[in-house]
């Protein structure tokens, strides 16, 4: 396999993203159907279209970018709704993490599927058709470090934002 990469059962696509070598993986049965993989491979699309916009995207935003686009394009299907309600489950778990924790979810060291249903849930509450958030997304694309787009898009640091939960 290209990322010599053992897999459980439940996963059906993983992607991995470094500019010259960005690619997703789709884990399909044999007796699947195309239908089955459209939404996790349009997550893993738009994952790594957002992580290509600069080095510093961290990779639950670019995980929950993902979840937030294709659960947007699929949203009549069951499954977009099972993510949203999932990603609610994260977030509340997020919510009683130490500070340590939340460092550890902030700097890419927990769990790839709560952080990054938590990240799903993080944009859902930057409201994504809001400006700031528009804002931040051109300060992404043109290069600019996540930190510092974040910062100057909403006036706080994600991890402020993290810890503030009377704002959540």
């Amino acid at each position: 396999m290209v990322e010599k990469h053992t897999y459980s059962k439940s996963s059906i696509s993983a992607w991995q993203s470094n500019a010259p070598t960005a690619h997703v993986v789709l884990l399909r049965g044999i007796n699947d159907s195309d239908a089955d993989y459209e939404m996790s491979l349009a997550r893993a699309i738009a994952s790594v279209h957002v992580a290509n916009w600069t080095p510093s995207v961290p990779r639950w935003f670019a995980s929950g970018m993902g979840y937030w686009v294709a659960g947007n394009m699929f949203r009549r299907n069951p499954v977009a709704r099972r993510w949203q309600l999932e990603a609610v489950d994260a977030m509340a778990k997020m919510k009683q993490l130490t500070m340590k924790q939340l460092t550890d979810f902030l700097g890419n060291n927990s769990a790839a599927d709560q952080a990054a249903l938590a990240g799903y849930r993080f944009v859902e509450m930057l409201h994504p058709q809001s400006l700031p958030f528009k804002l931040m997304v051109n300060r992404l694309q043109q290069g600019r470090d996540f930190e510092s787009a974040f910062y100057d898009s909403y006036g706080i640091t994600p991890d402020g934002l993290l810890k503030d939960q009377a704002r959540w």
